[in-house]
């Protein structure tokens, strides 16, 4: 089975602001719901 997703930390309402996520979204704002930056899970 192979789905498509990201996994994702937003530390935004910390001292210093970060953001992570497994794959990279490049765009200037963070967006981790977008699905042409999600990768692929595969279950074996």
């Amino acid at each position: 089975m192979q789905l498509k997703g990201n996994f994702y930390k937003c530390g935004d309402k910390t001292p210093e602001p970060h953001f992570i996520s497994w794959n990279p979204i490049d765009i200037e704002e963070p967006n981790f719901h977008r699905p042409d930056y999600f990768g692929s899970i595969v279950l074996e």
